[in-house]
């Protein structure tokens, strides 16, 4: 009888010691770079938990002052991407927090309504020191809400009228296809989200790295910005790309060193989760933010990074039911032979 007894115990250790092996080796830390003291810039949409554009929702001023005060104890500069409402006042806003602004406007594919929000861009952007670079449209050309004549017509008005530096935003491939376009502008504002390329994560900075060479051969001497890169932290498996908090701090950290190390201008992908973007880009459009709707950041900037933070806890309460399942199992048997 102590025979068996002594076994079933050791049996259960035996269940217990490689449950919770198997949790250590599959959350094994990783250790990469740490964040550096400031990024360079976010990209900033301002919308708030339980807010939608579709609704002609906007935020209040505390609201984005409080943003601003966040965002200015991490980075230097914010892009915006629209006019509408209160969003005209976050350049004067920004001022008063130190950061700089590249100012943009959202573009609808209406000649006389686009002729109208690129003259307010002029406007908005001479009121506040804080505009440094304006950007006319976002991926316009990628979703086809205009042609390039029209597209370069807006951005060469904007250059007559505007006193800073003009661009307007595509991802790589668009330059690449458009290369003309790069004639009518300032300086080449770039999209780099290799989540949505199928990029497996280990090789995704050397992805955006190649992708930025690529540019600077096509089109020597033209300065470049990233307008957006980053890595959500939920969502769908897109081919190779696992959307992960562990993931999108995985690729913040190694881009933001090679970045920085190299003198890139960019603005990470973005500053705050903005729910509304699932019904526009599915369920990961919603989590591309550094800090979450709440405005709580998502994971560590320093320290090693973990796949499940918490896995320890989930690790012993595992190995807890496993042992009590096997003795579940014994009792029910003895029942069974008696």
């Amino acid at each position: 009888m102590r025979s068996h007894v002594s076994i079933n115990v050791t049996v259960v250790l035996a269940i217990a010691a490689a449950t919770l092996v198997g949790w250590a080796a599959a959350n094994q830390p990783r250790f990469e770079p740490q964040w550096p003291t400031a990024v360079h810039g976010f990209a900033y949409s301002p919308l708030q938990r339980g807010q939608a554009p579709s609704r002609g929702d906007q935020p209040s001023r505390a609201q984005i002052d409080a943003d601003l005060a966040l965002m200015a104890g991490t980075a230097g500069s914010i892009r915006t991407y629209s006019l509408d409402g209160i969003y005209s006042e976050i350049p004067g806003m920004a001022a008063r927090h130190g950061l700089d602004v590249t100012l943009g406007v959202d573009l609808e594919g209406d000649r006389r309504s686009d002729e109208v929000r690129v003259a307010r861009l002029g406007v908005v952007a001479s009121e506040s020191q804080s505009v440094q670079r304006a950007i006319i449209g976002n991926e316009t050309l990628l979703t086809e809400t205009l042609t390039i004549e029209d597209l370069t017509a807006l951005i060469e008005r904007a250059r007559l009228d505007l006193p800073v530096a003009v661009s307007t935003a595509e991802p790589w491939h668009i330059w690449m296809q458009h290369p003309e376009l790069a004639s009518h502008v300032d300086f080449i504002t770039v999209h780099l989200l290799p989540y949505w390329e199928g990029i497996a994560i280990d090789e995704a900075v050397d992805y955006v790295l190649s992708r930025m060479a690529l540019l600077e051969t096509t089109f020597p001497g033209k300065p470049i910005v990233i307008g957006e890169v980053g890595w959500p932290s939920h969502g769908r498996m897109r081919d190779n790309a696992v959307p992960s908090k562990a993931h999108a701090a995985t690729f913040l950290r190694r881009f933001l060193e090679r970045a920085d190390a190299r003198g890139y201008e960019y603005f990470l992908m973005e500053a705050f989760d903005q729910p509304w973007k699932r019904y526009v880009e599915g369920q990961v459009g919603a989590y591309w933010g550094v800090f979450d709707v709440d405005r709580a950041a998502k994971y560590d900037f320093v320290g090693p990074i973990e796949s499940l933070p918490g896995w320890r806890t989930l690790a012993i309460v595992s190995a807890l039911l496993a042992a009590l399942v096997y003795c579940a199992m014994l009792v029910d048997g003895r029942r069974l032979r008696g």
